[in-house]
């Protein structure tokens, strides 16, 4: 029996081959799409891959079914002594089925090897998880090779130890700062948060305010250059107003540099901006001269999660030019796949400082913790969940 492998850029295109080569009568194996080409899994070619082969019968279901429907209906028609003894054709069948689903996952498993011959058979599911996790291919392979080091090959089949280990590798790859740090009276520490719109810079903020001012017990002064949008003044206004800290909105650099002079007296200066488009190259520069003026301690850049890793990507590259310190992650609960944050990581080369889990205030904010991440990614429910639907998905042959 000849195992073949076919790809096109369409399942239609790659069905077509399979009939064009091997006929109709063509057994269809296995099917995966998969990117070739690109960086970081970016700009590459969607593709379609089919394994097939000829000559080996398969029961249809429908046929599977009758056969076990006349097997029933013998035996509620036969005598106490008949139902001892098995239908030799019914034997025959069941071994023939056997035979085929041996064959199958024998293929099956030559085919893995064939496709990715660095995997390991015993962390083909691990390494596919990572890929359904949006993990780059060469991340993923990287990742399940230290595993495999790392591991004994008593402990390589053992899900548990598979999976800590995972996370322990992703926990090394994941640069955390940890929390921010408050100054002293005279000389307070100066935080400003910059990204594009929609990240949720005004809430992360007033829950840095908040839980500074009600937790730590240090003073804090709020100030925005965020003039383009009154709610987002409005909004910050009412959460200094609640927690009870001063709160100036500047027009200019040099009103920033006042406003920065006049709180000196506070242990922290939180720094609000208007959200800039990451195309937007004048506005940037606009808001690098503001930074310049105010000569934060520190700036944080802010990314949701919910972005697209083009967009991170992008994002990344522009805001870059400000000299940014660290990353602030937000919006983890609405997040799909914790993948694409390792694949940005190379590109960010920056530790993460907090991570954002909601919109309530002053909660749903933490110091970020790399065994956090690592865990998030490697989620065991998620994972038995990856693992039912490859079994599914290959009739109950995959391992």
């Amino acid at each position: 029996m000849n195992l073949k492998t076919y790809q096109a850029e369409t399942m239609a295109q790659a069905l077509a081959k399979v009939r064009r080569e091997l006929g109709r009568d063509a057994v269809i194996l296995n099917t995966r799409t998969f990117k070739k080409g690109g960086i970081f899994g970016l700009g590459g070619k969607t593709l379609v891959e089919i394994t097939a082969t000829k000559g080996v019968k398969v029961l249809h279901p429908d046929q599977k079914k009758r056969l076990l429907d006349v097997r029933d209906t013998r035996q509620n028609t036969i005598s106490d002594n008949t139902d001892k003894k098995r239908s030799a054709d019914t034997r025959h069948i069941e071994q023939e089925l056997t035979l085929v689903k041996k064959m199958v996952e024998e293929l099956l498993t030559e085919n893995r090897k064939q496709q990715h011959p660095t995997i390991p058979e015993e962390l083909f599911s691990a390494y596919l998880y990572l890929i359904n996790q949006e993990v780059a291919q060469e991340l993923a392979d990287d990742i399940v090779k230290k595993v495999k080091t790392k591991l004994p090959s008593d402990q390589l089949r053992n899900k548990e130890y598979v999976r800590s280990a995972i996370a322990e590798v992703v926990e090394k790859m994941i640069p955390s700062a940890g929390a921010i740090s408050a100054g002293k009276q005279g000389k307070p520490k100066i935080i400003a948060l910059v990204g594009p719109t929609g990240v949720g810079k005004t809430t992360t903020i007033a829950k840095l305010a908040a839980h500074f001012k009600l937790r730590e017990n240090k003073s804090v002064g709020l100030i925005t250059i965020d003039t383009y949008r009154i709610a987002a003044v409005d909004q910050l206004r009412t959460y200094a107003s609640i927690i009870n800290v001063p709160l100036r909105v500047v027009l200019s650099p040099d009103e920033l540099s006042q406003a920065v002079k006049a709180m000196s007296d506070n242990h922290l200066i939180l720094i609000d901006t208007a959200g800039r488009s990451q195309n937007d190259e004048i506005k940037l520069r606009e808001l690098k001269t503001f930074l310049d003026a105010a000569k934060p301690s520190e700036i944080h850049l802010v990314l949701s999660t919910t972005s697209s890793q083009k967009n991170l990507l992008t994002n990344i590259k522009r805001f870059s030019q400000l000299n940014i310190d660290r990353v602030i992650l937000t919006k983890l609960d609405e997040a799909v796949g914790m993948g694409m944050l390792l694949n940005i990581m190379p590109k960010l080369d920056r530790a993460i400082s907090y991570i954002t889990t909601g919109q309530n205030v002053p909660d749903d904010i933490e110091p970020s913790s790399a065994d956090k991440l690592a865990k998030l990614l490697v989620d065991i429910e998620r994972w038995e969940e990856e693992e039912q639907l490859q079994l599914e998905k290959s009739g109950g042959l995959a391992k």
